[in-house]
Order: C-alpha cells, then structure tokens, then sequence
C-alpha cells in the first residue's frame, strides 16, 4: 500500500467578508461615478447590485429604480428588481418586475 503524499491545505477560498469588502468598494466606486454622471443608468445598476449581494434590498431598489428611471426599457435591470422585491417578500410585485423583463417594458 503507497501512502499518500498529498498534504492538506488551508482552504484558499475566499470568506464572505472578503466578497462584502469587494462589493462595499464597488458602491464607493460607482458613488463616485454617479457624482461625476449622475444619469449614469450602469453605474445606477451595478451600485444596485452590489447592494443586493449585500442583502441590503431596499436600498438596491432605490438604485434600480433610479436606472429604470433612465433606461425603463432595459429587461436586465427589471430583472434585478423583481429579484429584490421576491427575497423582500414583495412577491405581487416581484412578478410586475419579471414581467416588465421577459415580455419589454
């Protein structure tokens, strides 16, 4: 019988506070593109979506909204937006949001 010389590591995965600090610097970063751009509909999107990884749903829909305002037609963002709305419980008007995604806005 051979024994094994293979060695256990230390997982080199990646914690969930590392993921939090990479999407915390992300809001910061599209922060200051919005007070550069204010009508920036992806920075808009992306800062909504940091905020969502972050569980933080209502603020991500505040952002969502603010790039819908811009882009009402754009299906990605109303997608996000009923995603938000579904794990807030808000079911009624996560389906309005998918909607609006899959059939146009």
């Amino acid at each position: 019988m051979v024994k094994s010389t293979v060695t256990k590591n230390k997982s080199t995965k990646p914690k969930a506070a590392d993921f939090n600090n990479i999407y915390e610097k992300d809001i910061k970063a599209q922060d200051v593109t919005l007070r550069i751009d204010p009508q920036n509909e992806t920075a808009w999107t992306n800062k909504g979506f940091a905020l969502y990884l972050l569980n933080k749903y209502d603020e991500a829909l505040a952002s969502y909204d603010k790039a819908i305002e811009l882009n009402p037609k754009d299906e990605a963002i109303w997608y996000f937006k009923g995603d938000a709305l579904r794990d807030l419980g808000k079911y009624d008007e996560a389906q309005k949001a998918y909607d609006k995604a899959f059939k146009g806005s």
